[in-house]
């Protein structure tokens, strides 16, 4: 089916691996779910990335946006409806599927640990439906709404429905990726700047400009693995999850072509793909190295 595009399939891996550490978490707190419990939560987070996709691409083929951006691999969307207009309505219909998928999903989870999972899926849907007309008009929720989205809604959200109970692990193994993911978003506006200008989103490179973005976003490339080594360091991550530092060459070598694309805008390409390197490797790593080393 041409529309199952929308989803972006090749990027839902960061959900998976962000699954996948949710689950590490609670078996380091000594919580042992079955395991088609942690099949359930794993889906509802690939579920849920794929709506929050599937979403975006309807509004950027409706609002015009699709047709102004110049695509890369990693931005500017997947290229589905505008190649194939007559499958917007299976789009849509793609898109509400998944998001009713993954409330199913939550919901169940609700159920059977507790109604305090509400505030973690509520923010959730707030964010899947509302990101691409709303938040992506705020600078500062446009920044956060990403990392918050794959951080603290989904590791830490799934790690509560698999455990019943809030999991301080997975809150502070969910922080590194507050950062890279809020990143990975950032990074990606700066090839659509003059696109997202022209139907009226304003985020923090329309804002403040491509110079201030590049700082934030070297701020964010450090800031993630020192909230790693930070929680490690307080004993609330386990060593393990240090293996999640194995993917630092990737990320300085990305803010380092960030900071060199303002005076030579190739550099950006080479920075984009180590950005989402970065992205995909660091819960990978860092779910192995819990799984492996921390009993």
């Amino acid at each position: 089916m041409r529309a199952i595009g929308v989803i972006r399939p090749n990027f839902l891996t960061l959900a998976l691996f962000c699954g996948l550490l949710a689950w590490a978490s609670v078996l380091v707190e000594g919580f042992h779910p079955a395991w088609w419990q942690v099949v359930l939560a794993v889906m509802g987070a690939i579920l849920g990335h794929a709506a929050v996709n599937a979403f975006n691409e309807v509004s950027d083929f409706t609002s015009g946006l699709d047709l102004r951006t110049v695509r890369t691999p990693f931005s500017g969307g997947s290229g589905t409806l505008p190649t194939n207009p007559d499958a917007l309505p299976a789009a849509r219909i793609i898109a509400w599927v998944t998001l009713l998928l993954t409330v199913a999903i939550g919901l169940w989870f609700v159920i059977h640990s507790g109604y305090q999972l509400l505030s973690y899926g509520l923010v959730g849907v707030v964010l899947i439906l509302l990101y691409t007309r709303w938040i992506t008009r705020n600078p500062i929720l446009c920044l956060m709404a990403p990392g918050l989205g794959f951080g603290p809604v989904m590791i830490a959200g799934a790690a509560h429905a698999l455990a019943g109970q809030f999991s301080p692990v997975a809150f502070w193994a969910s922080l590194p990726m507050f950062f890279l993911v809020s990143n990975l978003l950032l990074l990606n506006q700066l090839p659509d700047v003059e696109a997202d200008r022209s139907v009226d989103r304003d985020h923090l490179v329309i804002r403040h400009g491509v110079k201030s973005a590049v700082r934030v976003f070297v701020l964010f490339s450090v800031l993630a693995p020192l909230s790693l080594l930070l929680g490690v360091t307080l004993h609330q991550l386990p060593l393990g999850a240090l293996a999640g530092l194995l993917t630092l060459p990737a990320l300085m070598l990305s803010a380092r072509g960030a900071m060199r694309s303002l005076r030579e805008p190739e550099a950006l390409k080479a920075a984009l793909v180590l950005n989402v390197v970065a992205n995909n490797l660091t819960p990978l790593a860092m779910f192995a190295g819990m799984m492996l080393f921390s009993r």
